[in-house]
């Protein structure tokens, strides 16, 4: 089965409120425990989470951090901008998940 570690970022059509409600950026990859690895990954999902948000022209609202730890334990947590608002930049996605990623640690990622 497919192993989950994502970041989804929830959206709305502004316009009519009608559309997609999620997008997600699930990969997987082998245990990681070490903090440098795991916030370069963090990196590297947010910025591609931001480039399909902005190739489909969405934008989010809330950041979702999924991981599944070694044990298989699965971990959920959200974040949204203070104030509200929408969202499709890669530093945006990033500042939002890495204090979720931070509050789980240390954590041995699979």
């Amino acid at each position: 089965g497919k192993q989950s570690n994502a970041f989804n970022s929830s959206d709305d059509n502004a316009t009519n409120g009608v559309g997609r409600k999620s997008m997600g950026c699930e990969r997987t990859f082998p245990n990681m425990r070490a903090p440098a690895a795991q916030f370069s990954k963090l990196k590297e999902l947010s910025e591609m989470l931001s480039a399909d948000l902005v190739e489909k022209g969405l934008w989010g609202r809330t950041v979702t951090l999924k991981l599944k730890t070694s044990k298989f334990a699965l971990h959920t947590r959200s974040s949204s901008q203070i104030g509200g608002g929408y969202f499709q930049s890669a530093n945006t996605i990033h500042a939002l998940a890495l204090p979720l990623l931070e509050k789980m640690m240390p954590i041995e990622l699979r």
